[in-house]
Order: structure tokens, then sequence, then C-alpha cells
């Protein structure tokens, strides 16, 4: 089981966001327009998003290869509203939340929609997140300043264990965090939202995005942003970044002492509303590859990762 949400975990790798540092990279002279691409959806409005997240790791251990290819796919609803200090509150309903992973001859489905009759913990608890509505708090530049609601899910599947196992507790305590509030909530919401420069800019300048992801391994990303055009105020942005470990010894598969050595490149696209800020369409592609040091042992491991987001605006 820790295994498996390893693996499902390695679903999530994205981009993050921190200082915007533009440059003027204009090709044609006479496009000297000034936009302010931020968040600035309608109020009341209510926006649904389709997410697919495609991962293949793989990794040769004493000389055999092991595949695991993995899919998850949300779909999330947020209505949107704003608080005294001008932020976003979005509340978040999740309508769709499934899991594949095929691990050589094994395979998988998880479906949070079967919660109910299903006897797979996994599959029971992200049913929780089927009847529950969480909120956001974000500002206009994409920033995800909170998050509530998931922690108290969380609870729900503790109170569920018994009190005497501290191991289980302790075990789906962390798992949780990590696939739910980081894995899921957080990381999609950041798919969406953390893309925006934090000054007006013009088609053809850059912004840069550094970040690090947490995890099993830790990952260094380092993007650039070009806003390549807008037509009928829908702005074409195209990223691309480069990824790497920083080595620090972490605890991977119950592990402890593990470093790992790892490069990759990620490139994506985005369509936005330019006048709303709201993610129409966004493809992103990652290649990580490198070692990790384990038991005295270095393994080769690659992973290829898409990201693939559809959204539209319902009411």
């Amino acid at each position: 089981m820790k295994y498996r949400f390893l693996i499902i975990l390695c679903n999530f790798f994205a981009i993050l966001s921190c200082k915007l540092q533009p440059e003027s990279n204009r090709n044609n002279d006479t496009e000297t327009r000034i936009y302010k691409i931020h968040l600035n959806p309608p109020l009341g409005s209510t926006y649904h998003y389709d997410m697919t997240n495609q991962s293949k790791i793989e990794m040769e251990v004493e000389g055999k290869n092991i595949d695991n290819n993995n899919k998850s796919t949300t779909g999330i609803n947020y209505t949107i509203n704003k608080d005294s200090l001008g932020n976003f509150i979005f509340d978040i309903n999740y309508d769709k939340v499934q899991l594949h992973t095929k691990n050589g001859d094994s395979e998988s489905d998880i479906d949070a929609a079967n919660a109910y009759i299903s006897s797979e913990p996994l599959e029971r608890m992200l049913g929780l997140l089927l009847k529950a509505t969480m909120k956001a708090t974000i500002d206009s530049t994409g920033q995800v300043k909170s998050i509530t609601g998931y922690k108290e899910l969380g609870e729900k599947v503790i109170s569920g264990l018994n009190s005497n196992d501290t191991y289980s507790i302790t075990m789906a305590k962390s798992q949780w965090e990590k696939m739910v509030g980081n894995g899921i909530v957080k990381k999609n919401m950041d798919q969406v939202f953390k893309i925006f420069p934090d000054s007006a800019i013009h088609i053809g300048d850059t912004w840069k995005m550094n970040s690090r992801e947490e995890g099993e391994i830790a990952l260094n990303v380092k993007s650039i942003f070009t806003l390549k055009t807008i037509n009928d105020n829908i702005a074409i942005i195209n990223s691309e970044g480069t990824i790497k470990s920083d080595n620090i010894p972490s605890t991977l598969m119950g592990v402890t002492g593990v470093v790992a050595n790892l490069k990759g490149t990620q490139n994506g696209q985005f369509e936005v509303d330019s006048k709303t800020g709201m993610l129409i369409n966004c493809k992103i592609k990652s290649e990580v590859d490198g070692n990790i040091q384990m038991m005295g042992k270095e393994i080769p491991l690659e992973i290829k990762s898409s990201v693939d987001i559809k959204g539209k605006q319902v009411k």
C-alpha cells in the first residue's frame, strides 16, 4: 500500500511559482500594447475543470526493468466570491476522482464514485472528496494563500482506524496530507492558477518562476514563461523549464538515507482568458532521469509525465 501511494504521488509533478523577472523580448516593434494578465473572474461564477495527469516510471533493479504506468482523472467545480480583503474565495467541489495504476502485470483502478460499496481503503478514502466542499483563498496573482476543509476530511479517515494502532494513524495522516492536501487539492490549484506575471507585460515578454516540489524526492523547478500572443481575449502562454533534485537524503519506500540524482525538462502551453485570468486549456510534459542511491545500490530511474487540463465557465 505504501508503494502504491508513492507511485500515485509521482502523477502530480507540475509547476509552482516564485518571483517575476520580466524581460523585453519582442520581435515586432509595433507590438507596444501592455497587458495586465491576472486573476479576475466574475463573482458568483462557477468553472468546471477536467484534469488528467499521467506518468510512466522506469527503473532498473538488479538488471531487471520495472515499469509503472499511472493515470489520474479529476473533475472539479470552483465557485468564486471575494473576501473583505479583495482575495478570491473558491468553493471547491470534486465530482470525479479516478486513479489507474499498472505495475508490470499488476493493474488496479480506483474510482471514488464506488466508495460506498468498496472494500478498498484508498477508494473509500477518496470518496470523501465527492461529498465535501473545501475553500481556498487566492489573490489576484494566483497565489494560493490558504485551503481549508481537507484536513477535516482527513480526521474522518483517522477516526475509522484503531486508536491503539499509532503506526497506522501516523501513516494515514501522512498519506492524506501528501496525496489529498498537497497531491490533489493544492496541486490541482497550482496547475490552474500559478502562471501569472506580477506586472504588466508586452507580447513576447518573459517571466521566471522558481519552485520546489516537496515529496519523497525533492525537486527544484526553474521555468521561463512567454506571452506568445493574444487573440480574441485568449492569451497563449508557453513555458520551458528545467528540473533537478537537490541530493538531500530522504525516505523512500520506507528506506531512509535515499539520495536522488535526477535532472529533466518541462514544457507547457497555456490558454488563458485575458479578461478573467481563468485557464481554458493547458498541456504540460516533463521528462526526468538519473538514478537514486538506495541501500548501497545505484538504481537508474526515468519518469515521463504529462498534464492535460480543460476548463470552462458553467455558470
